[in-house]
């Protein structure tokens, strides 16, 4: 067996003839193989080793093993592995410096990957931004990236690990949610386990709620790449299944309609033979009277108002009745043959003394009832749903009306309000206006005022009226004209507020006449 040595300065001997998980405890001798195998080494291949052994003072150690670079991105992470741990027979050669490239891989994917060869075990690094996206997501994500690479280099038991991950994140997700997830990398997928699994989960939606498919979540989800048609084609077959069973099982319920037991034990019971002869012909008997050589058939008289299929089976169940009779042992006898000729005589009719009733049969009586009692159900269930729909309309009827009572008499108010605002504000405008003209008027006076006292002091007729009497007249003239200002300014305003009152009070009047006639009465009243 072919064994690789080297020289080690160490005095322990190591052996790998283990696969990577388990790790070659210090002490134990190990032969190191040429390349790496799972095979356990017999006893023959240990004496051969110690025999190297003593030629060669010790062996390398499997962590001594040229490491491999392997680069993820490109340039994204590079991890350095032991050579002897990349057992998978896909991975792609190596490059002189030995390095080993996944240009397709992320640096989180390469560390679950080097995580795996190193311990078995899988681990995914932890989000950099808490709270950014939801745990589960990421760690769905990372899961189907690793299941992808573990497909491609046939790395079972790594693949095994995603698909744990894969089902336990996805356990926390909705199907929108997974497919919007596994959108971008589903191209990338041959047909796989992944493809079952979205399958179940749509499998799983669609029995809970079929509806979910046609709203917006689910539409937006899958897109319009790979994703979409690979679901539509399953959803398209699911839907067919579903109405094929659906089809099915209305069909054979159809079917599988028959008359009620207690009919059918009512006319055992009930069926006491209504024909009074039995004849045979041709080997079938067929209900006959006779009173004579003459023969007539008789008929059901109730059954022809009974429906068609009522009918039908009240007569296959009369028949089977006839066969449970028992016949004499005059039946029994043999019927003589015709002799030739005209002469021949007629069949002999053998009369069965049985009970005959021509009214209507016990089925077609319990069909005709049991028609009624249907109808009349209808007719009751009929007349309760046209009493419900009338209420309801009369209590929509209530509601509109009383909507609208509301309404007119918000906008009563509001205009009675809008009238009020117009009053109060030509009474504020009407006295503005009185103000200014006292104002005015009071100006006027005091420059004519002052006018007529500079023409009297270059008068010679007036020039005897003294100081004091002229400062009296003047004083009494211009409270004799601020009086009378005053008095013509309220004058004027009251006649100005009371013509805006009127107008606002017709304008009031004649818009809630156009409105609602019926008010426009009460509001004049009140006004006046």
């Amino acid at each position: 067996m072919p064994v690789i040595a080297a020289p080690c300065e160490g005095e322990t001997t190591m052996l790998l003839n283990e696969p990577a998980e388990d790790n070659v405890r210090a002490g134990e001798e190990a032969v190191v193989s040429g390349s790496p195998s799972n095979t356990p080494s017999t006893r023959e291949d240990s004496v051969d080793a110690r025999r190297e052994l003593k030629l060669d003072e010790c062996t390398i150690s499997p962590y001594a093993c040229k490491p491999v670079a392997i680069d993820c991105g490109p340039g994204l992470a590079t991890y350095w592995v032991p050579e002897y741990l990349l057992r998978s027979l896909k991975w792609p050669s190596t490059e002189g410096e030995g390095t080993l490239c996944l240009p397709g891989v992320s640096a989180a994917t390469g560390h679950t990957l080097v995580h795996y060869l190193y311990t078995g075990k899988y681990q995914a690094l932890g989000a950099k931004e808490e709270g950014a996206v939801a745990p589960a997501h990421i760690e769905f994500e990372q899961a189907l990236l690793t299941f992808i690479l573990a497909t491609a280099y046939d790395l079972s038991d790594l693949e095994s690990l995603a698909k744990e991950q894969i089902t336990k994140s996805g356990s926390c997700m909705t199907l929108a949610e997974v497919l919007n997830t596994a959108r971008n990398e589903f191209p990338e997928l041959a047909w796989s386990w992944f493809h079952e699994y979205l399958q179940a989960r749509a499998k799983e939606q669609f029995d809970v709620d079929h509806t979910y498919f046609t709203r917006g979540a689910y539409i937006n989800s899958v897109g319009v790449g790979p994703l979409h048609t690979f679901m539509a084609c399953y959803l398209l077959e699911t839907f067919s299944e579903k109405l094929t069973l659906t089809l099915q099982g209305r069909e054979s319920h159809c079917l599988g309609e028959e008359i009620p037991e207690a009919v059918l034990n009512g006319v055992e019971e009930g069926a006491e033979q209504s024909h009074c002869c039995l004849h045979r012909h041709g080997g079938h008997r067929t209900g006959v009277c006779t009173g004579s050589d003459e023969t007539s058939f008789e008929f059901l008289d109730a059954a022809c108002d009974a429906s068609r299929e009522d009918a039908d089976a009240a007569t296959s169940l009369e028949s089977s009745a006839w066969d449970k009779i028992t016949p004499t042992s005059s039946d029994t006898a043999p019927v003589p043959s015709p002799g030739p000729g005209p002469s021949a005589q007629a069949e002999p009719i053998i009369e069965l003394k049985l009970k005959s009733t021509k009214k209507e049969t016990i089925a077609a009586k319990r069909v005709r009832e049991r028609r009624e009692r249907k109808e009349r159900e209808e007719q009751e269930r009929l007349q309760k749903a046209a009493a419900e729909k009338e209420e309801e309309e009369r209590l929509a009827r209530e509601a509109e009306e009383a909507a609208t009572a509301a309404e007119e008499a918000r906008i009563e108010a509001e205009e009675a309000e809008a009238a009020r605002i117009a009053v109060e504000e030509a009474e504020a405008e009407a006295a503005s206006l009185a103000v200014e003209e006292g104002e005015r008027r009071r100006a006027e006076r005091e420059i004519s005022g002052n006018t007529g006292w500079a023409a009297s002091i270059w008068n010679p007729s007036k020039r005897k009226e003294s100081m004091k009497e002229r400062k009296a007249r003047e004083k009494r003239e211009r409270e004799a004209s601020r009086d009378a200002d005053w008095l013509a300014a309220e004058e004027q305003a009251r006649i100005q507020v009371e013509e805006a009152e009127a107008k606002a009070a017709r304008i009031a009047a004649e818009d809630i006449e156009q409105r609602c006639p019926r008010c426009s009465t009460h509001l004049l009243e009140s006004n006046l």
